[in-house]
């Protein structure tokens, strides 16, 4: 009768249907609803009032300390049931750790702007950073990487180019000095399909297919001599090991760029700055200089 309702047939009392009021139609709508099943949502996922959980820092706030305070409670008396002969230690629980993607990288590190570098979506973005703001010199620098490695992919092409091209030049003047003689209509006998071939690459001839020793003699002839290949130096390599380096400083950034630029402007404009200006200019600059690491001033 308390679930169903009625009435009474002793005190003649009237109840009501407390099931049927309770879950009627318009209620469990309005319930599930609430809790995002019909129709479904996310809608819990906002509330401040679902699984709370710990933060991994001491300062979670009211809803942290409570459940740190249920946590120690509930340690408390499971070993009071354990001192005193029973297994507590299965109804021992922790509070549930709320789980925060914590960054991989560090602001300002290699590792962070190559993370940036390497981010195809938001997810992976976030993934790098943890959250965290993104400062400009990680971007930059990020920003800088596929440059750089497109201008390292550029010189390791010329230098085997380049590399190529000097060995096919030794080649050709080691069988000429060989042979005592240049490769002619008339002297074609005694050199070889191959050795025709080599001298035909060494003047740049593209070969297109397969050619007889006759064709290979006639391109040989047309074309001119070649000119000296160039020397890949020092500091040829020099510059590709920076290049390839991903040490990248802010500098040889965009922004690095544009600061550059800025200066530049400020050089040749100096006279069209007031005294203020000229001022708060040299001030900076003493000051920088004053903090650098060097502790030597670039300034006369």
């Amino acid at each position: 009768m308390l679930v169903f309702g009625g009435q009474d047939r002793v005190t003649g009392m009237r109840m009501e249907n407390t099931f049927e009021e309770t879950f009627s139609k318009e209620r469990n709508l309005s319930c599930w609803k609430a809790c995002g099943a019909v129709p479904l949502t996310r809608s819990p996922l906002s509330s401040r009032h679902v699984r709370q959980e710990v933060k991994r820092v001491d300062n979670g706030g009211k809803g942290h300390l409570q459940l740190k305070e249920l946590e120690q409670w509930n340690h408390f008396y499971c070993d009071y049931l354990t001192a005193n002969g029973y297994a507590g230690i299965h109804l021992q629980t922790y509070a549930p750790m709320r789980k925060t993607t914590q960054a991989v990288t560090v602001p300002n590190a290699k590792t962070r702007a190559q993370a940036i570098r390497d981010a195809k979506s938001s997810g992976m973005m976030f993934y790098a950073t943890g959250g965290q703001h993104l400062n400009s010199d990680d971007f930059f620098i990020a920003r800088a990487l596929p440059k750089r490695e497109g201008e390292a992919s550029a010189m390791l092409k010329e230098k085997e180019v380049g590399t190529e091209r000097m060995n096919i030049d030794q080649e050709a003047k080691s069988l000429s000095q060989v042979k005592a003689l240049e490769l002619s209509p008339d002297t074609e006998k005694k050199f070889t399909p191959p050795l025709c071939k080599l001298l035909c690459k060494w003047k740049g001839y593209k070969l297109t297919g397969p050619l007889t020793k006759h064709e290979y003699v006639k391109a040989h002839a047309a074309a001119a001599r070649p000119p000296l290949p160039m020397l890949w130096t020092l500091e040829d390599e020099s510059k590709l090991l920076t290049v390839r380096s991903e040490d990248v400083d802010l500098k040889d950034t965009a922004l690095g760029v544009a600061a550059k630029q800025m200066a530049a402007a400020v050089t040749q404009n100096m006279s069209e700055l007031d005294a203020d200006s000229r001022h708060k200019l040299l001030q900076s600059l003493a000051q920088f200089d004053r903090e650098s690491p060097d502790g030597e001033s670039d300034v006369v």
